[in-house]
């Protein structure tokens, strides 16, 4: 449900990422994808074509009694549209998140589905790449950084953190406009893990099959191999933790960390002005320039100069340079 991007439009049947529901389906064995149901019958009939569908349709009534529904509608329908889904009984329900925009809602969700499988599309939980850090040692402090809304982006940091039991984190809403993501974690062993995205730059290759990871998991678990690895209840406790944030509750999750908050709004600011001047000049030359924030591992910049430790028992990131002439020549 849904032929958007998350649904079909994300990929192509013949490319290498497997970044749609469509394209995971196709590609699982064990599956076989039947059909699209979209309000807008065009973006249906659409995608029935270009992926081999069964059929297309607007309205929800032609569901069948189908293993799976995957609901890739925009955020503010999941409520709805779950209502609707759960009168036809699927054996597994499939719901990118958040799970919905109305915490009241979210709870009536889960509540409703107690008796039917519901699994929520936080993707980090799905990808074998993440399992690593749930077995690198206990978590100390955490860092997510983010724009594009609080439901939608933020409680993928929020979640994250739930899934490695990490609960000593600042969660920051940027005001840049332009993709920004940030997300970082110091464990006690010192071992520090981040993962950045700027601008327009692609999504990591560690993400090239993520939705494939999802449905695989939903097979497994309908083979009874494995269980659901993000159900409702994991995405609700997401969302409660979001909208206390959200309402001013807490400042931030960060213990003794009160003056950070300011400091990262200082960086932000300056990292702003000192991207929008590089386009506008037009001199970034190819060259990296989110290091003038964020060391990253594959910049030419290196590690010096990037960031600094401080503290004693706590790795917080400070932002040490500015952009600077040779930067931008």
């Amino acid at each position: 449900m849904g032929a958007g991007g998350q649904g079909s439009r994300a990929d192509q049947p013949n490319s290498e990422k497997i970044i749609s529901f469509a394209h995971a389906i196709k590609d699982h064995p064990e599956f076989e994808l039947t059909g699209f149901i979209d309000k807008d019958l065009s973006k249906a009939e659409e995608a029935q074509n270009k992926w081999g569908a069964k059929f297309a349709s607007d309205v929800i009534s032609t569901i069948q009694h189908n293993d799976v529904v995957i609901v890739s509608t925009p955020d503010d329908t999941h409520y709805e549209v779950l209502k609707e889904v759960y009168k036809k009984r699927p054996s597994l329900v499939i719901c990118e998140k958040p799970l919905c925009t109305d915490l009241e809602q979210a709870k009536e969700i889960v509540g409703l589905y107690k008796d039917t499988p519901l699994m929520v599309n936080y993707t980090r939980r799905f990808l074998p790449y993440y399992d690593k850090l749930k077995r690198r040692g206990k978590p100390i402090y955490g860092v997510c950084r983010f724009n594009r809304g609080w439901l939608h982006t933020a409680t993928h940091g929020i979640d994250f953190f739930n899934m490695i039991g990490c609960g000593n984190y600042l969660i920051v809403e940027d005001d840049a406009d332009y993709r920004y993501w940030y997300l970082g974690v110091t464990f006690e062993d010192g071992s520090v893990f981040k993962e950045t995205r700027y601008h327009d730059q692609p999504v990591w290759k560690y993400y090239d099959k993520s939705h494939y990871h999802v449905i695989e998991n939903a097979y497994n678990f309908l083979q009874g191999k494995e269980p659901i690895k993000c159900d409702g209840e994991m995405a609700l406790r997401a969302l409660e933790k979001c909208f206390e944030l959200m309402k001013g509750k807490i400042k931030m999750e960060c213990k003794n960390c009160e003056g950070l908050q300011k400091k990262l709004d200082k960086i932000t600011r300056e990292y702003n002005k000192a991207v929008k001047d590089l386009y506008k000049v037009g001199k970034t030359g190819g060259r990296c320039i989110i290091c003038a924030f964020v060391y990253d591992e594959n910049c030419r910049h290196g590690e010096s100069g990037c960031f600094k430790w401080m503290g004693d028992n706590r790795k917080l990131f400070d932002f040490s340079e500015q952009l600077n002439s040779e930067d931008i020549k």
